[in-house]
């Protein structure tokens, strides 16, 4: 009984050590344009929107934010904020850590097949709507809850582009290649110097492993 106690009790401080290192590096965005507010979480020497861009430009509107072709997607994120690119997810990896980074950055609930995450930084990623090149539009991720895909401002001389997914049967967060015409969520990342300066946690630089990518 003494030890259960015991472990009760340890469980209780890392949930309340964890709780408040996650507040303590949170903070709101007001968008100037629209008035729109948004979560924002800072981690490592990243600011995050710790929600979708949910913007009214050219794209479709869902539960979880807006969705935008590339094009819009590179040009709508608010003063003092882009679009991340593939080094700069790269960077979120490796701070949060490789093979477990989406379970890290996966909301705690809305997941399907119990693929929830554990949410430590408080990215809160969700499953969401796609948009195909046809005009079509992939709902799986949305209703079903089992896929979230974010864009990279990334392209490789303008005709391959890329985007970031987290899916609700794995750990992981992967980079794949996208087209020009699909449409995908935007977390938009802080430009650097803009705001709340925060300490930088040091990172060996690592390969990627090839089954990390798509």
């Amino acid at each position: 009984m003494e030890i259960v106690i015991v472990i009760a009790v340890i469980l209780l401080i890392i949930f309340i050590v964890v709780s408040v290192a996650r507040n303590s590096n949170s903070g709101g965005f007001i968008d100037p344009r629209d008035g729109q507010e948004y979560r924002t979480v800072k981690i490592g020497d990243q600011v995050w929107m710790a929600e979708n861009l949910n913007y009214e430009a050219e794209g479709i509107h869902t539960s979880y934010g807006q969705i935008y072709n590339w094009e819009t997607a590179m040009k709508v994120c608010p003063p003092g904020w882009h679009l991340p690119s593939n080094e700069e997810w790269r960077k979120l990896v490796y701070f949060v850590g490789h093979e477990i980074a989406g379970k890290k950055l996966k909301a705690t609930n809305g997941w399907a097949n119990n693929g929830n995450g554990t949410d430590n930084y408080g990215f809160s990623a969700l499953p969401n709507l796609r948009g195909y090149s046809d005009g079509s539009y992939g709902t799986h991720g949305l209703v079903n809850g089992d896929s979230g895909y974010w864009w990279s401002s990334t392209n490789d001389k303008g005709y391959i582009f890329y985007v970031w997914s987290i899916w609700s049967d794995d750990a992981f967060l992967k980079e794949s290649s996208a087209s020009i015409l699909e449409s995908y969520s935007v977390r938009c990342v802080q430009d650097q110097g803009n705001g709340t300066e925060v300490l930088l946690k040091e990172k060996t630089e690592t390969p990627l492993k090839e089954d990390f990518l798509l």
